[in-house]
């Protein structure tokens, strides 16, 4: 029924005939959503306080701008380059402006911004500072030295080398491992994981000798995969070479003979796992590669004395002199290894073709030289825009036009060089002109096409012959960078072992920093938290480490998916670890 309403009257809306101003449903209604809603209320704002609460004491995960300027143009100009029509839009002009004044701005186009991406909340200052001295090969030390502090330095260079390298090892010596409160524990004589070398990522060698371990991993992975006798080398004379590396390793915590042999396990495995061992060893200019490769794993860190090339240059090291500050202890470990391949009972190559001598020569000082992580972000740049026509559909001519995956592609002539199918493009081997071929139609086509199925994203590198010689040295640049920081992908035992070592390298290097007046690099100050911090070692991993992982799984995913894996649970430990810190940090302050 109808309830007349007064207009004069606004509070006759809520009244009925009978005068009464609420019906009893309607008040208990309202009543009980009043009550809703203040405990509504009440809990958001408990869980507001809780969630900032969590949201402190939660692993931060930042989202990093990882990319290079170079990249960023790259991928604007593969953009334009896929446009139907030739017209820019608004936003299109101005991102070009904006890459235009970036690429001004930048000291350095194939290094990320990392100040834009570390200097942040998610990470502390030492970490940032850290890596971006160590990828951008700025100096650590912001103070000049004065002149009497230079020939003080230069003149307590024998002093400091001592220091560094500590006493020297005998033969009956095996490797000292570091606990977590800095004791040392001698671990077994005998190395049992031989038989696993070239296959498992994981081999562990914190329990093996100092002594002739290199040696042995060295020569089981030449003798397994018969490169020694292709390649014309005396076994004795490579015995003697190998044992003169390794004796030339200093007894640093990290950086000494272990690591390689760590390294150079590792690699092997990386190249079974992901098919290039076997890709390779078809010829003999792919054996003359993998050996080159396994080689430069050997040598690479061939008598570093445990500090950084940064630290080397500012205290005018003779090798710094000598090199030119560039790569300081990476040239160093080269030009010491070809002085001790050139005495004759030393001499693996003696029997080599001039011209494999020479690829070999070359091939090796480039695979040393990117293990310099000043040189990081340039290889990965580098891998990124050389190999990435091999995981994408589209392809691109010789003027830089983009092509439709549509089965066919023209080709000119130096594109043939890469990409004629089935040809080997490996080192040092000759190249048959390309001829016409008879299609499965029957159809005669032309040489200047090419079957494009086999490079369609889903099956990427199922033929390694499609790679030049470029993009397999740059491939191989980047497996040996995957081992040489592999220890982030160990179980986390062992990479714990390895972290502790490289932090007593690190605290020692600071220490001489502090005795000789000059700044202390990041993470190497004693008194603050170093490579064993939880926030620090995130930080490493999310800059460094993780992205190198990903990068490789995407241009030969599925073979070493586990080494992925594994440092995605290391991470993951580390970041819990940050936060049990932070919590103990904030208990320690409230109890203040």
């Amino acid at each position: 029924r109808c309830i007349p309403v007064d207009s004069t009257n606004p509070a006759s809306v809520f009244s009925n005939k009978e005068g009464d101003s609420w019906p009893p449903y309607m008040l208990g209604t309202v009543c009980g959503m009043a009550a809703l809603l203040l405990m509504l209320v009440v809990i958001g704002i408990v869980q507001c306080r809780k969630g900032r609460a969590v949201h402190v004491l939660s692993p931060a995960v930042p989202t990093q701008d990882l990319e290079t300027p170079v990249a960023k143009v790259m991928t604007f100009l593969r953009e334009l380059g896929s446009m139907r029509y030739g017209f820019l839009s608004r936003s299109q002009i101005h991102h070009a402006i904006d890459l235009h004044q970036m690429l001004m701005d930048v000291d350095n186009p194939t290094v990320p911004q990392l100040n834009a991406t570390l200097l942040n909340d998610a990470y502390n200052n030492d970490i940032a500072q850290f890596l971006m001295a160590s990828t951008a090969a700025k100096s650590a030390y912001d103070a000049d030295l004065s002149l009497h502090q230079l020939e003080d330095c230069r003149s307590l260079y024998d002093d400091i080398e001592q220091s560094v390298r500590g006493p020297r090892v005998t033969e009956a010596t095996s490797l000292k491992s570091i606990n977590s409160q800095g004791s040392v524990t001698a671990k077994s004589s005998k190395f049992e994981g031989l038989a696993e070398v070239g296959t498992s990522f994981f081999v562990d060698f914190t329990c093996v000798p100092k002594k002739t371990t290199l040696v042995r991993t060295a020569m089981h992975i030449f003798t397994e995969w018969n490169m020694l006798r292709p390649l014309k080398i005396r076994k004795s004379k490579m015995v003697n070479f190998l044992e003169c590396i390794e004796d030339g390793y200093l007894d640093n915590p990290y950086h000494g003979a272990v690591h390689a042999a760590d390294v150079t396990s590792r690699l092997s495995a990386i190249l079974q796992h992901s098919g290039i061992r076997q890709h390779l060893e078809q010829t003999h200019s792919g054996i003359l590669q993998l050996f080159g490769v396994i080689l430069s794993a050997v040598i690479h860190d061939y008598a570093h004395p445990g500090v950084t090339n940064a630290f080397a240059v500012t205290m005018k090291y003779p090798e710094a002199q000598i090199h030119n500050d560039q790569a300081v202890f990476e040239n160093n470990s080269l030009y010491l290894a070809w002085q001790i391949a050139d005495r004759p009972e030393c001499n693996f190559m003696e029997n080599m073709h001039d011209e494999n001598r020479r690829v070999l020569r070359t091939m090796v000082i480039n695979m040393v030289l990117a293990t310099d992580m000043s040189k990081h972000f340039d290889i990965i740049s580098t891998v990124k825009f050389k190999l990435r026509d091999f995981i994408q559909p589209e392809r691109r001519n010789s003027r830089g036009s983009t092509m439709r995956n549509t089965g066919r592609l023209p080709l000119s002539n130096s594109m043939m060089d890469s990409w004629q199918p089935g040809r080997r493009t490996s080192i040092g081997q000759e190249q048959p002109s390309p001829k016409s071929k008879v299609s499965d139609r029957g159809v005669r086509e032309s040489s200047t096409t090419v079957d494009l199925s086999r490079f369609h994203k889903d099956i990427p590198f199922s033929d390694l012959g499609v790679l030049t010689q470029e993009q397999m040295l740059l491939l191989l640049q980047l497996a040996l960078k995957v081992a040489d920081l592999g220890h982030c992908t160990l179980p986390k035992d062992q990479h714990l072992f390895w972290v502790r070592a490289l932090e007593q390298e690190f605290f020692h290097q600071g220490d001489l920093e502090r005795a000789r007046g000059i700044p202390i690099s990041p993470l190497m100050d004693r008194s603050r938290a170093g490579p064993c911090d939880g926030v620090n070692q995130s930080g490493f991993f999310d800059v460094i480490i993780i992205p190198l992982c990903d990068l490789w799984d995407s241009v030969l995913p599925g073979g070493c998916s586990q080494l992925c894996q594994q440092a995605r649970e290391n991470v993951d430990m580390w970041r819990a670890l940050s936060v049990s810190e932070e919590r103990s940090s904030m208990i320690v302050s409230d109890a203040a």
